[in-house]
């Protein structure tokens, strides 16, 4: 929301009628919808991708992929998150610039402008991925909604 917040401001301020997503007015996301939503276009198939792969390792029956391989995937998983999360800031602040330019008129264009500058989420990533590193069975809980 560091970025993906002014860009708005910025947008509506140009354009009040532009359109960006329904719930964008909703800063506190807590409990209503799920954290993938808000993700950056890479990060959010990265993460669908690698943490299905990480459920299935902590859910196994064999004793290193469970305790082993489980937290090494979600390291990983963290690591392909700060890489995703840098290249989608690229592509949205490309987007952005494209959006600002053309005064808000494409509601695709402004949507994914909005969900890839959301760059600061290294950090909530980076704090579920070490929890779930420490403790890989508690991922069959979404504690996504509380962050």
């Amino acid at each position: 929301e560091l970025l993906a917040r002014p860009y708005l401001n910025l947008l509506r301020t140009i354009n009040p009628d532009a359109e960006v997503e329904r719930d964008v007015e909703d800063v506190s996301f807590v409990g209503k919808v799920s954290k993938t939503k808000h993700n950056g276009w890479l990060t959010r198939i990265a993460q669908k991708k690698i943490g299905k792969l990480a459920k299935k390792c902590a859910k196994s029956d064999n004793c290193v992929k469970k305790h082993v391989l489980s937290r090494l995937t979600y390291g990983l998983a963290f690591l392909a998150s700060v890489v995703t999360r840098v290249v989608d800031m690229v592509l949205g602040t490309i987007a952005a610039v494209a959006s600002i330019v053309t005064l808000g008129k494409f509601t695709k264009l402004n949507r994914f402008a909005y969900k890839t500058l959301r760059i600061t989420g290294i950090v909530s990533d980076f704090f579920e991925f070490t929890s779930l590193m420490v403790n890989p069975f508690s991922a069959q809980f979404d504690y996504s909604l509380f962050l």
